[in-house]
């Protein structure tokens, strides 16, 4: 069976990844420590040791287990990690891509995860790098609007996991353009969710402002 790793296993969408991974029989691989997002030297110190120690888990679950993976993959990486919303600035948006970059880079250096076939998943934002689109209708073909440094940081995200697997034949890699999840379990602390906004309003009893941009057809 293969190993997994959920970066951002503590939010919503990341702890929600765990619970469906392990109810597939997945081992799910857990930092000893949580990350210091706020400290972005410290942090990049404590994404290459997980690399390493997630690099053991998957060698040790090699040794204990016996059967394929159903996924054909020996090991999955899904990153669902950061405190970025689209209010956050172009600093805080870049440590997050620079984590991104770092853990990329430690899955390349590593004897083990190079040597084994991987999956890479990266969950970034429709509702970002869509924002400026005039189509009534949008799917993965249609052409990218990013009208904000949050949608530009998940385009150069997506860039940096692309070339991450045209680099390593053996892994797989996935992008995932999610938009307005909602829940229980969202951090409570971060700006980010219409529908977790407009519930906080009623709640107290708050105006919710919501705009709507008229399109205006050419001639």
């Amino acid at each position: 069976m293969s190993a997994a790793w959920v970066l951002g296993a503590g939010g919503l969408l990341g702890g929600s990844l765990v619970r469906e991974l392990r109810s597939q029989g997945t081992a799910c691989f857990q930092p000893a420590a949580p990350f210091t997002w706020r400290e972005p030297v410290r942090l990049q110190t404590q994404l290459k040791q997980a690399v390493e120690d997630f690099a053991a888990h998957v060698a040790q679950r090699d040794e204990m287990s016996c059967a394929a993976s159903p996924t054909g993959a020996d090991w999955e990486i899904w990153w669902a990690a950061g405190r970025g919303a689209m209010s956050s600035q172009t600093e805080e948006l870049a440590t997050e891509t620079r984590a991104l970059a770092c853990v990329l880079e430690a899955i390349s250096s590593s004897a083990i995860l190079g040597a084994r076939a991987g999956r890479l998943a990266l969950m970034s934002s429709a509702g970002a790098i869509y924002a400026g689109s005039a189509s009534g209708v949008i799917d993965e073909h249609s052409p990218v609007a990013p009208t904000s440094p949050y949608a530009a940081a998940k385009l150069d995200q997506e860039a940096l996991v692309r070339d991450f697997v045209r680099k390593a034949p053996r892994h797989a890699g996935l992008v995932a353009r999610c938009s307005t999840l909602y829940g229980s379990g969202q951090t409570r602390d971060k700006p980010q969710g219409l529908l977790t906004f407009i519930a906080r309003s009623l709640m107290r009893n708050a105006p919710i402002p919501i705009f709507q941009l008229n399109q205006i057809e050419p001639d």
